[in-house]
């Protein structure tokens, strides 16, 4: 008695329902659309065998039992959906099989714009400006940026083994705008390193001074730029060496910090504002710490940056 009741309510409903919704809501149809294959006699894209027409699953091979094929989830600008299909990959670690979200170009775009954002709220206003409107080189930093190109080529340093590179010298020398630069490369470019942040010595102590503060605030986030420092795979200090003195708390976290990715072997990108005796040309952090210079020295290429005062010259 139920049962005439419930499909004439059903044929009701359906009567009322767009064509084109009911078409699309056809098994063929929205195979077709969800995982890419006509049906009719159609074969697994994982194992190969073949089904017919009342064989077809939702999301999976009645066979094999892995996930077909799925259409990228990526919306474009105007809502336009992406009509590229996504395999599904093997993960071994986890011995399961299933498709991403994205297709490899929209992936690739995605991460792109990602890291794009990632150095805007990294990198200083002024000098991503600069970087945008184009870099220039200069023939008095030319040895930097040539130790700065052999460094992105090598892996960020890490396939030969001096993941770091230390360029001293005066102010306005343009050891800054070079090392933003190359570090947008390996970063942005090359996708090189997953991470990337850029700290400045004044950043540094503040963070420091910031410690023996009795606002916790204050306190968590000097906490949290140590710890981002610490964390981050690239990072790029600048202006090391600037202050004449520094109090035991600023010392702590210097040697702590360079410590610590020293021990990792992390890409460290460090500039300093300190023109160097000759006998510290080759151990240009011996002023900060005897045991971080002596690894310095295997870790690192250490460049001179000399010439005129670019600020001063485009003024």
């Amino acid at each position: 008695m139920m049962a005439e009741p419930i499909r004439d309510h059903a044929r009701t409903w359906l009567s009322r329902m767009p064509i084109s919704v009911r078409e699309a809501c056809r098994p063929e149809a929205a195979f077709r659309s969800v995982h890419g294959i006509e049906i009719g006699t159609w074969a697994c894209p994982n194992c190969d065998r073949l089904y017919q027409l009342e064989d077809y699953p939702a999301s999976s091979c009645p066979g094999c039992r892995r996930p077909l094929p799925t259409r990228c989830e990526q919306s474009r600008e105007g809502g336009k959906q992406c009509d590229r299909f996504v395999e599904p990959i093997h993960d071994p670690d986890l011995g399961w099989y299933a498709p991403p979200p994205f297709c490899d170009e929209c992936e690739g775009r995605r991460i792109k714009a990602e890291r794009a954002e990632e150095i805007k709220r990294a990198f200083p206003a002024k000098e991503l400006r600069q970087l945008r409107s184009g870099y220039h080189r200069h023939d008095h930093r030319r040895q930097l940026d040539q130790a700065l190109e052999a460094w992105v080529d090598s892996g960020c340093g890490l396939d030969i083994g001096k993941p770091w590179v230390i360029a001293w010298g005066g102010t306005g020398s343009g050891k800054t705008i070079a090392m933003l630069y190359h570090a947008a490369a390996a970063f942005h470019g090359r996708r090189l390193v997953k991470s990337i942040a850029y700290v400045t010595e004044e950043e540094l102590t503040r963070a420091a001074s910031l410690e023996w503060s009795k606002d916790e605030e204050e306190k968590k986030e000097a906490r949290r730029l140590i710890r981002r420092c610490f964390d981050v795979e690239l990072l790029i200090l600048d202006e090391l060496g600037a202050l004449p003195k520094l109090t035991d708390a600023q010392y702590r976290y210097y040697t702590n910090l360079l410590k610590r990715r020293i021990d990792a072997e992390k890409p460290t990108l460090i500039a300093m504002n300190r023109n160097l005796e000759e006998a510290e040309r080759h151990r240009p952090l011996a002023w900060l710490d005897i045991r971080i210079d002596s690894r310095v020295d295997q870790l690192a290429a250490v460049v001179e940056c000399t010439g005129v005062d670019l600020r001063r010259d485009q003024a």
